[in-house]
């Protein structure tokens, strides 16, 4: 019966559109309205909390300090005893800034908590349909330059790199 319970939650998962994180524990999602409660599963939303200050047309990404706090809050989250049990999930609105700089802000925990590949977790987020956008420079006037998520997870890595003055 814990089978076919579980088998049914998956599949209720699945059909959501999220993006599977940590199996059976941490998922990303972005839709019109927030998902519906499933059994044992927490949701939680940024989008109003942790806002990107935009010089012009730009939108993203967030700087490293909405970065670490999202990071680190997140990371307290799962190790809290009262949600061992439970499926946590990241959920953002489809508003496209929003949704890039959620996405961007799940990538960074997986690339630094989680110490994944930035490309693995690159190719990961690139199935979330619609796909993410790019971001685009601060500059007046016609962007100049584009920036993906990627190229932002890969800076991640300095950040959690060891800093030559640390030898």
């Amino acid at each position: 019966q814990m089978c076919i319970r579980d088998s049914l939650m998956i599949t209720q998962i699945e059909n959501l559109g999220a993006i599977t994180i940590i199996p059976d524990r941490l998922y990303w999602i972005s839709d019109k309205s927030p998902p519906k409660s499933l059994k044992n599963a927490f949701y939680f939303c940024i989008d109003n909390d942790l806002v990107y200050e935009p010089f012009f047309a730009d939108f993203g990404p967030l700087n490293l300090s909405l970065t670490h706090r999202f990071v680190t809050e997140l990371d307290e989250l799962l190790k809290q005893p009262s949600y061992t049990q439970t499926k946590i999930f990241h959920y953002t609105s489809t508003d496209t800034a929003k949704r890039t700089n959620a996405a961007y802000l799940m990538g960074a925990f997986m690339v630094i908590i989680l110490k994944k590949p930035v490309e693995e977790v690159w190719q990961l987020l690139r199935t979330a349909n619609p796909p993410l956008a790019d971001y685009r420079d601060a500059s007046y006037g016609q962007c100049t330059y584009k920036c993906q998520i990627y190229d932002c997870l890969k800076g991640c890595l300095l950040y959690t790199s060891p800093s030559p003055r640390d030898s």
